[in-house]
């Protein structure tokens, strides 16, 4: 059992320190020197716990960040580098397709009346082969 008088002193020193008197049965020592020593120890253990955690207004930003660390770690681990950065064009969208292939270019605009007349055109030219054919 500890003495009465070191128990107070404890929790003085670290209410003395900002810290919550509950916080007295983690400081130990003998003197006063050993207590403050150790409820500074205390105090920088919790301060740098608080800097490792995200507050909610930066949350998502701190998993983003999260993220794109662990997928360059496993990049640098198989491929042995980091990952080549991809190309973005001037609005900051991504240049390159998805799968890195070429794509063909759309077509110029056709007229509308042109088109429909050609598929109607086909569609019952086929439709009039197929009547041929039944016997």
């Amino acid at each position: 059992m500890s003495d009465p008088g070191v128990e107070a002193l404890r929790v003085e020193v670290c209410v003395a320190r900002g810290l919550d008197a509950r916080a007295a049965a983690f400081v130990s020592g003998e003197t006063l020197a050993q207590l403050e020593e150790s409820a500074d120890r205390l105090v920088a253990l919790i301060d740098a716990r608080r800097e490792e955690e995200p507050t909610t207004t930066d949350y998502l930003a701190h998993v983003m960040a999260a993220t794109r660390r662990r997928k360059v770690a496993v990049t640098e681990m198989f491929a042995g580098g980091s990952p080549a950065p991809q190309a973005r064009d001037e609005r900051g969208r991504y240049a390159s397709s998805f799968d890195g292939g070429a794509r063909r270019p759309v077509s110029a605009a056709r007229d509308p009346e042109r088109e429909h007349g050609q598929l109607l055109g086909q569609l019952l030219g086929a439709s009039r082969s197929e009547r041929d054919a039944n016997f």
